[in-house]
């Protein structure tokens, strides 16, 4: 447990996994930029992190799936920035909407 983490650059890693992240609650940016996550579902373990508020998943093969930014704000609709790019309230309601189409 780390209590006060607030940052967490994770990036050149070759990560594929995010199990283990989900235990971090006071975690409020996270750099997975260079790993190799390709899976949606990997965020099921970062997606209840309360404070979580900046993801960058960069240069992973997560980006290549279809709806990937969409999926991403549906799971953590917390977020206020992904890969450095703003979230707008207009990508937040086609997450809530599209949802499922691609999980």
């Amino acid at each position: 447990t780390l209590p006060v983490l607030r940052t967490l650059d994770l990036s050149k890693n070759q990560i594929s996994k995010l199990r283990g992240l989900e235990t971090i609650q006071s975690l409020k940016f996270l750099n997975l930029n260079l790993n190799n996550i390709k899976k949606i579902n990997q965020l099921k373990f970062i997606e209840n992190l309360p404070l979580l508020t900046e993801v960058d998943f960069c240069v992973n093969p997560l980006q290549t799936c279809k709806y990937y930014r969409l999926q991403c704000l549906f799971h953590m609709p917390q977020l206020r920035m992904l890969d450095g790019v703003e979230i707008t309230s207009e990508e937040k309601v086609k997450a809530e909407n599209l949802h499922g189409y691609d999980l």
